[in-house]
């Protein structure tokens, strides 16, 4: 029995050795860079620029550390570009999937010099933008390495950042991208670490081949016991055997 265990022991280690290099070279060869999205655009986790500027439709002065705990939409766009206004029915489909208190939306003006207020007043009215705009007069776009619009930064409630794209970038993915921080935008600091998520889709394989020899460990401790009671009811079987051997001698 003995030497059947350890062939089936064997047999299960050389089956977890095979699947473990075969997941791992499916892994690398199903790994796809992620669509990049801000090539030109600065990185995750950078830290917002804080500013303060009139807001166009309100005539009312905010500044970007006020929107601190919440997420938020950052938006760079110009009335004169067609592209900015095809991105503008994304915008309107992600400001429909959230209340102004889960996100703040923030559509900035990169050309002061060809769109003045009155002119984005009477474009926002066209667009339907129901959010906050302004005109970057401070250097924001700079700060954030913008070379053409449309633009878009997604930051969490810490106001780092967690998203970005320099292309037509559809509602949903800005949606999925939104979702993940809301509920928790004012505790969801970027430490530099990875999500649990992603850390458990990324790693699954490790935890089938922790399965499997936690499964091994299991049998042999279980035939282990077996054999331990085995060979004690052996030596007890033994020891009546020998008892009635002195008994029937001796009676």
């Amino acid at each position: 029995m003995m030497k059947k265990n350890i062939q089936f022991i064997a047999i299960v280690i050389l089956l977890s050795f095979i699947v473990s290099i075969a997941v791992n070279v499916k892994a690398a060869n199903n790994t796809l860079p992620e669509e990049d999205n801000y090539i030109n655009l600065v990185p995750n986790g950078t830290a917002g620029m804080d500013w303060s500027l009139k807001e166009i439709l309100s005539d009312i002065t905010l500044s970007f550390s006020s929107f601190a705990g919440k997420v938020i939409l950052l938006d760079f766009f110009g009335t004169w570009s067609g592209q900015c206004e095809t991105f503008l029915n994304e915008l309107r489909s992600v400001r429909a999937q959230f209340s102004s208190s889960e996100l703040i939306m923030i559509s900035l003006d990169t050309d002061p010099l060809k769109d003045d207020e009155a002119t984005i007043e009477a474009f926002a009215e066209e667009q339907n933008m129901n959010w906050l705009i302004f005109i970057d007069t401070v250097g924001i776009q700079s700060y954030y390495d913008i070379e053409q619009i449309p633009s878009f930064y997604i930051f969490n409630g810490d106001q780092k950042v967690v998203y970005s794209g320099e292309v037509i970038t559809s509602a949903e993915i800005i949606i999925t991208e939104i979702n993940k921080h809301i509920g928790g935008a004012q505790s969801n600091t970027n430490t530099g670490g990875v999500p649990i998520t992603n850390f458990l889709a990324s790693n699954w394989y490790w935890f089938v081949i922790g399965g499997i020899f936690f499964i091994i460990v299991v049998f042999v401790s279980v035939q282990r016991i077996r054999i331990v009671i085995h060979n004690k009811k052996v030596r007890e079987q033994r020891t009546e055997e020998r008892q009635r051997k002195y008994n029937k001698r001796y009676s």
